[in-house]
């Protein structure tokens, strides 16, 4: 399955330009917005989750994960602040592993289409290092990047078990 998923990244269609926003939830984030508009928005569906301590690097600031307001609290994706304006969106699936493979899909040619036409798409595997960080011993998925807008495929380790994430974000 997940040969067939990278070689869905290798996807390629030319499409016009659009600005460089994101979906979240229904909700549609811009690049460069102020974040108190951008949190305004959410709180009346959603809740915003500061990360303390958490950052994504210097040049994306804060990190706040957007979760439902119900006892599930899904993280539906982040918004990433600095100097009070949104500097990053990402928007997870959160689907079960045959629906990820259409979102996958579905997310690809999005970030084309957000790209515009013109623009050449890169893939790249991801991997972890060994216990010690320095060998990359493990293939973890793969990013696709087209211009601003990348879409991850991965494996996530957690204490419960791995499972596959599918995400789409514009930086």
């Amino acid at each position: 399955m997940v040969t067939l998923r990278a070689l869905l990244l290798l996807l390629v269609c030319s499409v016009p330009a659009a600005a460089q926003t994101l979906d979240v939830g229904g909700i549609d984030f811009r690049l460069g917005e102020s974040f108190a508009s951008a949190a305004g928005r959410l709180s009346v569906v959603y809740e915003l989750q500061n990360l303390p301590g958490m950052t994504s690097g210097t040049s994306m600031g804060k990190i706040w994960w957007i979760r439902r307001k119900d006892a599930d609290r899904t993280i539906l994706g982040e918004l990433h602040e600095k100097d009070g304006n949104v500097v990053g969106i990402k928007r997870n699936s959160n689907a079960d592993t045959y629906q990820l493979s259409r979102d996958f899909v579905s997310y690809l040619r999005e970030a084309q289409r957000a790209a515009g036409g013109g623009v050449a798409c890169t893939t790249e595997p991801n991997f972890v290092g060994d216990e010690n960080g320095r060998v990359a011993t493990r293939l973890t998925g793969y990013t696709t990047t087209c211009g601003r807008y990348r879409v991850s495929y991965g494996v996530i380790w957690d204490q419960r078990a791995p499972h596959e994430d599918v995400s789409i974000a514009v930086w």
